[in-house]
């Protein structure tokens, strides 16, 4: 006999979806992404709150214990590893069902060979896009 909860794990994916590999993938990216940037913006606040001070010019109490500090640091970095894994990961076997390459020139192929054709950029963007693809290519020098 099974038994009934009433808690469910929340997910962004209908149960139908939580089979598709990329859709998981896209929702655990979308979690990872928000969850470091709300540690990086306590961090942040952190480190503005002591460089100033209350109305008094009293300075004013840390946010965060400096232990607390870097175990959110070391989890934003971890989860961010750990993503990029998985996103590196899935991008190989995605190349491999389709048999393309997955190294700096196959990514020249996706810049188009004029960035603003068909494209609202303006021409620095354009100008970074042409130049990234010469750098993909081997064409180019990084400055």
């Amino acid at each position: 006999m099974s038994i009934t909860t009433l808690f469910q794990p929340f997910s962004w994916l209908f149960d139908e979806q939580r089979n598709d590999a990329r859709l998981v993938l896209i929702a655990e990216a979308r979690d990872v992404a928000a969850g470091a940037a709300e540690i990086v913006a306590l961090i942040e606040r952190d480190d503005i709150d002591s460089c100033s001070g209350d109305e008094d010019g009293n300075a004013l109490p840390p946010l965060l214990p400096p232990s607390t500090r870097g175990n959110l640091l070391r989890l934003a970095v971890t989860s961010l590893e750990r993503l990029t894994a998985s996103l590196d990961d899935c991008m190989g076997r995605s190349c491999e069902a389709t048999g393309q390459a997955r190294d700096a020139a196959s990514l020249a192929l996706l810049i188009p060979a004029d960035p603003r054709a068909g494209q609202v950029l303006n021409a620095e963007d354009a100008a970074s896009l042409a130049r990234l693809r010469e750098l993909l290519q081997g064409k180019a020098v990084p400055q």
